[in-house]
């Protein structure tokens, strides 16, 4: 390969292992070498290399347990590990090795071709997975600055507002009211598309915190390992190239929206709840506790009580978030909203189509009052803005109003 790697190999055999240096030393790798195998964990801590090679039969630990002391550690757990071993006697052996996270495994006496390849083959693997994590990383970075610029134009912008013509909107705006008046933490529910982030921003613009920080994060949008620094924000050397604050750092004095809480993976939760119950995290790959004072609003489309009964969501972490509870009604169950509603979209869409002021004729309102509306006012603002975009007259009428293929209206 043309790039060069830093290798760490460990066997007590001081002949195979300067035959291992000499061999991977020739390709252009940098060796770190070792025969007393309870040193391979500070070591790696220290050098970080990139790929670790292991003998398995050796004095006071064998490869298999400083493979699995490698790999209960987050900070030397993606490293990946080939065994050398004359050790394996059957399937089994192999099998065992790999199920504790080896990658790869070469036979004593090994051929020199097939010890290359193998190592080649994964050291080409980690550098796909790094070029992959760069990435992510980078389109995380992008998405983040995006909402940031986003967000600071909304704080010019007046306060949002939710349609509250039926009971259960009013409701909803009580309890928003309420809440913003609270310090504790808030928990919306709701179908998609029902509204949850507008409310949750009518609760941080009405709160003592409206002028701090109001962070949003999408806790659907990003894999395990980005959300968790996303979140809690990472120490130099942990796959960022310099420290970096996470979003609750960034949440300081404010807010915090964690939207779509129930997609959040479950290996977070415990270090969620402890940021949402102590207020305090450490980064990833840090050890300073940081203290914070941050307010979290969680929304979320899942239902949380049955995932808390089946084991996919922490109990505690729900009963935290769950302080304040505001249900979102679906939109086939608030009609008297589905006129004004629709009123709102026409204005909105009109002007951002540069077409003229339009109006739905009596047809068209009855088509909307009775849709069944799985989408909610999401699939309400498309079916109006794609009304308005296709009617060239100043009237949209029935026959313009369209719904998914396979969704019909009907009371």
């Amino acid at each position: 390969m043309s790039s060069s790697f830093k290798i760490l190999a460990c066997d007590d055999d001081l002949g195979q292992l300067e035959l291992t240096r000499d061999l991977l030393v020739d390709e252009g790798h940098r060796m770190v070498l070792l025969r007393d195998p309870t040193k391979v964990f500070d070591t790696v801590i220290q050098e970080k290399p990139d790929l670790i090679l292991l003998d398995i039969k050796m004095p006071i630990m064998s490869g298999f347990e400083v493979c699995q002391l490698l790999k209960a550690d987050e900070r030397t757990h993606d490293i990946p590990v080939i065994f050398i071993t004359a050790t394996f006697k059957d399937i089994r052996d192999k099998v065992f090795g790999l199920d504790l996270g080896a990658d790869d495994y070469v036979t004593k006496p090994y051929d020199i071709d097939e010890m290359l390849a193998r190592v080649n083959a994964v050291l080409r693997v980690l550098t796909l997975r790094r070029k992959l994590i760069a990435e992510e990383r980078e389109n995380a970075s992008l998405k983040r600055e995006v909402d940031e610029l986003n967000q600071r134009l909304a704080e010019h912008s007046e306060l949002p507002k939710l349609v509250v013509y039926s009971p259960s909107m009013q409701q909803v705006v009580k309890q928003a009211k309420a809440a913003a008046q609270a310090s504790a933490h808030v928990l919306i529910t709701g179908e998609s598309g029902t509204g949850k982030s507008v409310a949750a921003a009518m609760i941080q613009r009405l709160s003592s915190r409206a002028q701090s920080p109001f962070v949003k994060v999408d806790c659907s949008a990003l894999t395990g390992s980005l959300l968790e620094k996303e979140l809690f924000g990472a120490e130099g050397g942990t796959g960022a190239l310099k420290t970096r604050e996470g979003c609750f750092e960034r949440a300081h004095g404010g807010t915090i929206l964690l939207d779509e809480i129930g997609e959040l993976p479950l290996e977070l939760h415990p270090k969620l709840l402890r940021v949402v119950r102590d207020r305090e995290l450490e980064r990833v790959g840090g050890d300073r506790t940081l203290k914070l004072d941050v307010r979290v609003i969680a929304t979320t489309r899942s239902n949380l009580p049955n995932a808390v009964e089946e084991g996919r969501f922490l109990r505690e972490l729900h009963d935290q978030l769950n302080a304040l509870s505001i249900p979102m009604p679906p939109l086939r169950e608030r009609t008297e909203d589905i006129a004004p509603l629709a009123g709102q979209c026409l204005g909105r869409f009109a002007s951002r189509n540069q077409k003229p002021a339009k109006s739905l004729d009596q047809a068209a309102m009855e088509r909307l009052r009775l849709h069944s509306w799985p989408g909610n006012v999401r699939e309400l603002e498309r079916v109006v803005e794609q009304a308005v975009i296709l009617t060239g007259s100043e009237t949209i009428s029935g026959d313009a109003i369209v719904f998914d293929a396979g969704v019909t209206s009907g009371s």
